[in-house]
């Protein structure tokens, strides 16, 4: 016997089927949608990042031309009162803005100089910039007998051997014993940032010292402009002329310093703050100078939402032109 309810049960069966067809289209649509919407929102990204980077090569380049007219304008000094030197520069550009800023990279500690001298003489004396080292760290704050272990550790981390310089440094032995271990450079810095790898580094003393240091690529000279240093890095100054320069004295010379800054470094030696202040050793006078050979550029874009930044560190050579030795996308602290 039929039962009088079959072609009701088989209609609800039929709505009920269709209804989970419809249910399982618009849940594909939707994520066809939401797929289709990422996709689009991708490309997007991807075309403003690109223009993004265009911006600041752009940029790149006309830091170059306004350095290379102020070495054409005056190519035995470099000073804070040229035009490569001005803060807060934004311009408008199509579909966003572009902003950045040159840094005159002698105008800090170039890590890489406290390599020192060749390995033989490395036996009988310290360096004379892992003092300086030494003093920039006491001056942000780090205990007298820690900052000679990190300045010990960092000479040994730049030079080119695996022998401890002294019963201060750390070769790779001491870095392989750690949690996460890995071998010393024993090669130059490229970005200061690698201070952080060294022994006695922590974050905390990383982030004191960090407006003071700087590393210049396969170059381990000292050669700090005394007309681009600003008055909140006077200690960078008094460290590299310790002892015969106060805090105070450094803020003078820098506050007191003529607005084209001093025209030659002889000007700055006649200066009462360090013509008495004693003997002055070979190893400082030649760390200071009034010429500047290293910039870098800080660029970064904006384009719709998406945010670009630049770091390019520019190397003027003998007549003068700009060579880019270091390019990096994204920027790092």
């Amino acid at each position: 016997m039929r039962s009088n309810h079959s072609p009701r049960r088989q209609r609800g069966v039929a709505i009920i089927t269709v209804m989970l067809v419809v249910a399982l289209a618009v849940i594909i649509a939707a994520n066809m949608t939401q797929r289709l919407s990422l996709q689009m929102r991708r490309a997007e990204n991807l075309i403003h990042g690109n223009q993004g980077l265009w911006y600041a090569i752009g940029a790149e380049q006309f830091a170059m031309k306004i350095l290379i007219q102020g070495f054409k304008d005056d190519k035995d000094v470099v000073h804070l009162g040229q035009n490569w030197a001005q803060e807060g520069n934004e311009f408008p550009v199509e579909g966003g803005s572009l902003g950045g800023q040159i840094i005159d990279q002698q105008a800090c500690f170039n890590l890489n100089s406290v390599a020192g001298p060749t390995p033989e003489k490395e036996l009988k004396t310290r360096p004379p910039h892992s003092r300086m080292f030494q003093e920039l760290l006491e001056g942000v704050g780090v205990d007298a007998y820690e900052a000679e272990q990190i300045a010990e550790a960092l000479r040994d981390w730049l030079d080119a051997d695996s022998i401890v310089s002294s019963s201060a440094g750390a070769e790779d032995s001491e870095y392989e014993s750690m949690p996460v271990p890995y071998l010393a450079a024993n090669s130059l810095m490229a970005h200061a940032s690698e201070l952080r790898t060294v022994r006695g580094i922590t974050a905390e003393i990383y982030e004191k010292v960090r407006p003071y240091v700087c590393a210049v690529p396969e170059n381990p000279l000292l050669r700090i402009n005394v007309n681009t240093i600003k008055a909140e890095q006077a200690l960078l100054l008094q460290a590299a002329l310790t002892p015969r320069l106060t805090l105070s004295d450094a803020q003078d010379l820098i506050n007191n310093r003529p607005k084209n800054g001093y025209e030659t470094i002889d000007e700055f030696w006649r200066q009462p703050e360090v013509s008495g202040a004693g003997d002055v050793t070979a190893a400082q006078k030649e760390s200071l100078t009034v010429n500047s050979f290293y910039f870098l550029l800080q660029a970064k874009t904006e384009v719709a939402d998406v945010t670009f930044r630049l770091e390019s560190l520019l190397k003027r050579e003998q007549d003068n032109k700009l060579v880019v030795i270091r390019r990096q996308l994204g920027g790092t602290q």
